[in-house]
Formats: C-alpha cells, sequence, structure tokens
C-alpha cells in the first residue's frame, strides 16, 4: 500500500508539471502571436485598428509593386535619371532599372519588408485620426511608440502578413480601464513573393542568356531596311541609309514584337491572330496566323525556371515614344551621321563602268524594356501586379550583360593630327602575339594608336636582343583614356584591342591569327540543270568571279577577284585563318560584263592541317543556261540549297 501511495504521488507530481509546462507553451504562443484576450465591445477598436493596417498594407503593396519593389528610392537611384524609367509624371511612380550598364539594382525581400512596414508605421496614426469614430464611447490614450513588422514570406503561397505593436488604453467615460491591447494582425491577399520570385528570374536568365537582345538582332537581321553585313551589290552610284530612319524602325521593331515575349508554363492565348506583314494580302486584306503556328511560336517562348507559373500572365513592352539618343543610347559604326554608306569599289579586272558595293556595320544599343506579372485573381488571393524595368544592351551587334561605353569610333573619319600625336604624356609597351597555343611575338608589326577622331602612326615592333630578341614597341604615347590599337602584318588579319595611355609604365598585348594566302586558286563552273550540277568547266572568255569570304565568331573577312587582270597587274590571293579550324560564310557570283550568271552561297569548315598542307584552292559555281528571268530570279533565291550539288572548295 506504501508502494502505490508513492506510486500515485509521483504521477500527481507528473500531471502538475505537465500542466505548468503547457501553460507556459501557451502563454509564449499566445505571446509570438500577439493574441489578446478583449471585451467584445472592444472589437471594433480592435477591427477599426486592423482595417486600417490592411488598407495601408494594400496601399503599400500596390505601389511597391508598380515600382519594381520600391516604396522610397535610395539617393543613389533619385539622383541618377539614367537609373530608373519614368513613365509618369508623378514623381512617386517610377521603375528603377534591376539592371542597367553592368549594374544591378534588385530589391531584396527583407528590403521590400523594411519599405512597407516604414510605410504603415509612418501612416497608421493619420489613418486612425485620434480615434475620433470612438470619442462618444471612449477615451483611448497611445501607450507607446508603433512598431511594424511585415512579412512577405518564403514559398509561392505566402502572404503578405503585417503585424503591428502598439499599446494603448481604453477607457470608459468614467475613467475606468476596459483594455491595453497592444498587438494586432492584418493579412494583405496578394502573393508578392512568387511575383517577385518571377521577376528574378526573369532578370537572371536574361543576364546569362541575353534573351531580349537577340530577338532583337534577329529582327535587324530579318529587315532589308536595317544595314548590318550586306553586298555585293551590283550598281553604280551611292548607297546609303538615313540613320534617323533606322532608328525609328528599330524602335518601331521592339514596341510591336515585345509583346509577342511569353513566359513558358504562364498563361497566353495560343490562338491568338499574329498580324503577318503587310506584303502578305490577298483580297485587298492583310493575311493572318495564331500564335502557336507563327514564327513567334518557335523563337518567343522563353523558359526562366520550373517554378509553378501557371496562375501569372506576363508582358514585355518597349514604347515607341521612349527616345534612342544617338551616342548615348544608340550608335553605328562606321557612319557619316545622319547617313550610312556603302563600301562603293570599281571592278579592277571587269568594265571599267562596273560597281560593286559592300557594308559592314555594327550597332550599339540600350533600350528600357518593361516588364508586367499580374498573378491572376483566385479564391485564396486577390490579383497582384508586379511591374518592373531593365535595360537590354547590344554592344557591336551581340547581346552584352557587362557594362560597356559606347565607343564612337568611325574608320572614315581618322584624321592624322601631329599636334595631338606629338603631345607625349607617358610610355607604353605593346607586344604583338601570334593567337596560336605557342603565342609567339611577332617582329615588324605596323601600329596604330586611334583615339576618337585621331590615328597616330607609331612604328613597328622590333626584336630587342638586349632582352632576348623579344620584339615590341616601346615608346611615349599621347593621353588616352579609351583609344584602339590596331595592328597590321602580312601573314596575319587586321587585329586591334582597346588600350589606355593614361598611366605610365602599360604594357598591352595585342593578339593575331595568322593567315595563309593562295595565289594559286581557280574557279570553276557546272551547269545547273534539272535541279542537279552537271559537268565542270573553265570560266568562258569575259567571265569573272567575286569571293567573298566571312568568319563564324571572327572579325575576319575577305574578298578577292578570279581571274588577275593583266592590264593592271592587281595581285589576287585567297586569304584563310591558320591557327585553328574555321567555318566560313562563302559567297562567290559569278559574272560576265554587269550580269550576274550564277555562283555559290554556303558554308565552309577547313581543317587548320588542311590549310597547312595545301598550295592551291579550286573553288565551284553554278550557273543556269536560261536567260528567262522568273527561272534567273528563282534559281538565285534558292541559290543556298542548290549549292549543295556541288562540292566545297577542295584545298589541294
Amino acid at each position: 500500500m506504501q508502494k502505490r501511495g508513492q506510486i500515485t504521488v509521483f504521477i500527481v507530481l507528473g500531471l502538475l508539471i505537465l500542466i505548468v509546462v503547457m501553460y507556459f507553451i501557451f502563454i509564449r504562443e499566445k505571446s509570438i502571436l500577439g493574441t489578446e484576450e478583449i471585451l467584445p465591445e472592444l472589437i471594433p477598436v480592435k477591427s477599426y485598428i486592423e482595417t486600417c493596417m490592411a488598407n495601408l498594407g494594400n496601399d503599400a503593396v500596390t505601389t511597391l509593386g508598380l515600382n519594381g519593389g520600391y516604396l522610397y528610392f535610395p539617393l543613389d537611384i533619385e539622383a541618377n535619371p539614367d537609373s530608373y524609367l519614368s513613365r509618369s509624371p508623378t514623381p512617386e511612380f517610377k521603375n528603377p532599372y534591376w539592371w542597367y550598364d553592368g549594374t544591378e539594382s534588385i530589391p531584396s525581400i527583407s528590403f521590400m519588408e523594411g519599405q512597407l512596414s516604414q510605410y504603415i508605421s509612418l501612416n497608421l496614426r493619420d489613418c486612425l485620426n485620434d480615434f475620433e469614430a470612438f470619442n462618444n464611447s471612449y477615451d483611448i490614450l497611445e501607450q507607446g511608440d508603433i512598431e511594424v513588422i511585415t512579412v512577405i514570406g518564403d514559398s509561392m503561397d505566402s502572404l503578405v502578413d503585417v503585424s503591428v505593436k502598439y499599446p494603448i488604453k481604453i477607457k470608459d467615460k468614467f475613467n475606468k480601464t476596459l483594455a491595453e491591447p497592444a498587438n494586432f494582425k492584418a493579412e494583405i491577399p496578394v502573393r508578392l513573393f512568387a511575383a517577385y520570385t518571377m521577376a528574378k528570374s526573369i532578370i537572371d536568365v536574361e543576364n546569362a542568356q541575353g534573351f531580349v537582345e537577340r530577338r532583337i538582332v534577329d529582327l535587324m537581321t530579318l529587315d532589308e531596311s536595317i544595314p548590318d553585313t550586306g553586298g555585293p551589290k551590283f550598281q553604280c552610284g551611292k548607297l546609303e541609309w538615313s540613320i534617323p530612319e533606322i532608328n525609328s524602325k528599330i524602335r518601331q521593331l521592339m514596341s510591336v514584337n515585345f509583346p509577342f515575349i511569353k513566359i513558358k508554363g504562364t498563361q497566353y492565348d495560343v490562338d491568338r491572330y499574329v498580324p503577318l506583314p503587310p506584303d502578305n494580302i490577298k483580297n485587298g486584306q492583310p493575311l493572318a496566323s495564331t500564335f502557336n503556328s507563327s514564327y513567334y511560336w518557335n523563337h518567343y517562348i522563353w523558359d526562366v525556371g520550373d517554378e509553378d507559373w501557371s496562375n501569372m500572365r506576363v508582358s514585355f513592352t518597349y514604347d515607341y515614344g521612349w527616345p534612342l539618343l544617338w551616342e548615348k543610347d544608340f550608335y553605328i559604326r562606321p557612319n557619316k551621321y545622319p547617313l550610312l554608306q556603302s563600301n562603293a569599289q570599281k571592278s579592277q579586272n571587269l568594265l571599267s563602268f562596273f560597281c560593286m558595293h559592300l557594308w559592314h556595320f555594327t550597332y550599339d544599343i540600350k533600350f528600357p524594356v518593361l516588364v508586367t506579372i499580374v498573378d491572376q485573381e483566385t479564391p485564396q488571393h486577390d490579383e497582384y501586379s508586379f511591374v518592373y524595368a531593365f535595360k537590354g544592351s547590344i554592344d557591336h551587334n551581340q547581346a552584352r550583360r557587362q557594362s560597356f561605353d559606347i565607343t564612337q569610333f568611325n574608320s572614315d573619319a581618322l584624321v592624322q593630327d601631329d599636334a595631338f600625336c606629338n603631345d607625349l604624356y607617358n610610355e607604353v609597351t605593346f607586344v604583338a602575339l601570334e593567337n596560336t597555343s605557342k603565342g609567339w611575338e611577332i617582329n615588324d608589326v605596323n601600329l596604330s594608336l586611334v583615339c576618337g577622331q585621331y590615328v597616330c602612326n607609331l612604328g613597328t615592333t622590333v626584336s630587342d636582343f638586349n632582352a632576348g630578341g623579344t620584339p615590341y614597341w616601346r615608346g611615349m604615347t599621347p593621353y588616352c583614356t579609351l583609344g584602339i590599337l590596331k595592328g597590321f602584318r602580312d601573314g596575319f588579319s587586321d587585329a586591334q584591342t582597346f588600350v589606355q595611355t593614361d598611366r605610365d609604365g602599360r604594357t598591352y598585348y595585342l593578339y593575331m591569327d595568322p593567315v595563309k594566302e593562295f595565289a594559286n586558286f581557280t574557279v570553276v563552273k557546272h551547269k545547273f540543270q534539272d535541279n542537279t550540277a552537271i559537268g565542270t568547266e573553265a570560266l568562258g572568255p569575259g567571265e569573272s568571279a567575286i569571293i567573298i569570304l566571312k568568319a563564324h565568331e571572327k572579325d575576319f573577312e575577305h574578298s578577292t577577284w578570279y581571274p588577275l587582270n593583266e592590264t593592271t597587274a592587281v595581285a589576287q590571293t585567297v586569304k584563310l585563318l591558320s591557327n585553328d579550324d574555321y567555318t566560313y560564310d562563302l559567297e562567290i557570283y559569278l559574272m560576265k560584263d554587269e550580269d550576274i550568271l550564277g555562283g555559290f552561297r554556303g558554308s565552309w569548315t577547313v581543317a587548320e592541317g588542311d590549310v597547312d598542307k595545301a598550295s592551291q584552292i579550286r573553288f565551284h559555281v553554278l550557273y543556269l543556261p536560261s536567260s528567262n528571268e522568273i527561272e534567273q530570279s528563282l534559281f538565285f533565291s534558292g541559290l543556298s540549297t542548290y549549292s549543295k550539288e556541288v562540292k566545297d572548295p577542295e584545298l589541294i
């Protein structure tokens, strides 16, 4: 019995300890959750405060979404008009660029929570209006400062929670204290975290891929009114383009095409009708196709991650009215502003009146992109819009997601200025190297320094036997913070690199690709009949060929003529890069007088070893014997396909 009594005592003590522990846990949870007991008749006061919190929270979250995550703009953004896109004359509404010129300004979750809390804290007293609505029933006295904590959450289904610690004392008209509540809560039913996550995914993938820039480069390439690399075009007289008209056309392309960019996994109308270009007209009406059967379906759907975006709609905008300022946002080289002009050349081995135009223009463009994300309403949350901006950047026709300055370098406008070139400041060393695994230094490279519109001829690299025979150029140079060092030498492709001569003692390296020249080359022609190449013939009397080579992913272009015109004795060679395997875009035009008879158009992959071993090249072209203009037109429009019927150039 004594043992049984002892066991009973232990059980009772254990229960008491358990009850005490559970009580403290309950009290702690109540403290954390901020729940407080309040008299039923005072619930309107609590509801009044929490309604103000909710209204202010909704206003703040809405404005923050329209400003890309900002309610109050940091000084470095406020003071820099280049750091934001202003879409309204109201200063409260502007979109700081999340990325521009290599600078990221992406607000963090904690930053946005702090801004929302700050807004509610600053405006809650005004909203409560000294509790004037309760003056007839209670005296409500403030007992301390307002503290606000906003939680955006960390999951795709998170809503925005606002907690306020605001100690007040509520007394009745007989001065009896009825309650002293301090903790209040409100929920803002929007998925800010989900919208922000999508926005950040888009900018992260854009910085890695340059997706938007590549769409613009494609559009510019497809549009015949925007010149990039072209020719030959056979006509005499000027061939030129208006730079303001090109600027306008590019802005038009962006404003029309950006809305067709869609995010994979979001909601968009696949059956939406997409108008085709104006030249696609039937019975006086423009033709149209649905989005899922258009060009955009294969090129404009963008995968930015594996999250569930199914409730989202996303749009991309460029407004035609947003300017691209010349030399600040938009630059084309070479230029003779306000015009672009082709490189017109007289034939060296055809009739003297025959003219050929070639051109190669590179573009720098910096342009704003506005992204609007809409999380659509469901029974669990309200609709929410998140709008932010970033800048796209194209540098020399390529997407560039790092900082770069537009270089106003125009080779057609360079002048030798003795006053500039003789005003020497710092000693600089330039070394020219073979762009090969061995990287040997190169002797006798002609060097020039381009700074703005001035060019200074420096001389050549010379072997210094005191330094082991290493060739280099060392000397005093003019002061230039953004210059271009250019190098020329037989047996190598022309090369250039950016340099700065604003500090003494700097060394720069110029990498040059070895080139092998073939003086022994021929062009043979094949009749194109029944979609087949037939026979092999030498070029006939008066026939000539223009050969144009452009290396993929290299700034290397070369053009030549065949055969040599003995009356002018102009040496013609074919140049090929010899330090690696390369693929070239090859175009050959077979001419007689000023008429084009045939040619070749395609890619040609050349192995480094084959170039080293070869001593001559044989090129193959097609020609159509028919003189029917329609047949000739169809032949040239399909030349890239028909060229597969003949051999690639042969290295022998």
